[in-house]
Parts: C-alpha cells; structure tokens; sequence
C-alpha cells in the first residue's frame, strides 16, 4: 500500500492488504527479503513473515529482483531457481 511505509516486510500489516482487496504480493528480493545476493532470508522474522503470515498463499506471491531471475545477470535463470528451493517462493523472470 503506497499510503505505509514500513522498515522490514515483518512489519507489513497482511490482514490491512487483504482487507483492502490485495491479492497478490510481489517483493523486492535484495535488501527487502534477503541481503544482495544471498539466497538466505535476513531473519526468521522476515520469512515468517513472507512464508507464514495468514492471508496469502505463497502461491500468490512472488519476487523479482535485478539479480536471480533478471536475463541480463541470470541468463540460464540458474539463480532464480536456486533462490525459489532456497526461500520457497516463486521469481519473475524478466529482462
């Protein structure tokens, strides 16, 4: 919601979201989800959050990221299926 502003993704208000009719979440992966370049989240906190909250699936999430699952960085998209096993939640693949 572009009216909050929140410091980590724990902090999101999921119940807020899908009150208001969001259906699906894409996330930032470097400095949102994990930190540049790793395939770990920052904390359990943090992939409580993406993997546990109550109001979405991970199925109705996603992530991108200028990293894994980006053609130019990630052309064989190698990265982006590494991070999906690792974090458990589908990457956009895009230019």
């Amino acid at each position: 919601m572009p009216s909050q502003r929140v410091s980590t993704v724990a902090q999101i208000s999921y119940d807020k979201l899908s009150e208001a009719g969001c259906k699906y979440i894409v996330f930032d992966k470097d400095n949102t989800i994990t930190a540049p370049y790793k395939q770990e989240y920052f904390s359990a906190e943090v992939k409580s959050a993406v993997l546990e909250n109550q109001h979405f699936e991970t199925s109705d999430m996603a992530v991108i990221s200028n990293s894994a699952g980006c053609s130019n960085y990630d052309p064989d998209y190698k990265k982006a299926v590494e991070a999906e096993s690792k974090l458990g939640i589908s990457f956009i693949r895009h230019q």
